[in-house]
């Protein structure tokens, strides 16, 4: 199933140029007029990108960013600008996009922007399944017994008490030590 992309520009040639270059690159691209429409569709599907101009009528592209971030902060957002100047980048980058393109906007740029993001993506969601197997800086457990023994030694470290650790050979006794 190919990625889903909210294009949104209030710019026709500039939408429907950047849609093409979009779905070349076989993605389902869905393309909207202004930042209204944009939240709106937000709201009605979970895109698994969204480029959006910075400047639209009925509400700019920071507002789309905001939204997109606050229903997945692990969304990219690609900003699209005409009025790119150093404190616009970053004040987008600040305030979350994940890449800003100045327009006009070539295949080339769109292509290495949508592959830098999905790297992003892929590299924070390895991070967080891992995270979320990691206990200790150097334990991972796959169950919930295990976490559930790493926590009950996390509690019980700092304290004075004595405590026996048995277990066959290999399964950590020395790393819960």
């Amino acid at each position: 199933m190919a990625d889903s992309v909210l294009l949104a520009d209030d710019d026709p040639l500039s939408c429907e140029f950047m849609a093409e270059v979009l779905r070349d690159l076989d993605l389902d691209v869905t393309t909207v007029g202004d930042g209204e429409r944009a939240i709106e569709a937000l709201r009605r599907k979970p895109f698994d990108f969204v480029f959006t101009d910075l400047q639209m009528p009925r509400a700019d592209g920071m507002k789309v960013l905001a939204e997109a971030k606050i229903r997945d902060l692990d969304r990219p957002v690609v900003m699209v600008t005409a009025h790119g100047t150093m404190n616009v980048a970053v004040q987008a980058m600040r305030s979350g996009a994940d890449d800003i393109l100045e327009k006009p906007v070539s295949p080339e740029d769109l292509s290495l922007s949508l592959t830098r993001v999905r790297e992003r993506r892929r590299l924070l969601r390895e991070n967080r399944f891992f995270r979320a197997q990691s206990v200790g800086s150097d334990m991972l457990v796959n169950s919930r017994a295990m976490a559930g023994i790493v926590d009950l030694v996390a509690r019980v470290a700092p304290s004075k008490a004595t405590v026996l650790i048995s277990g066959e050979s290999g399964t950590g006794k020395e790393r819960v030590a």
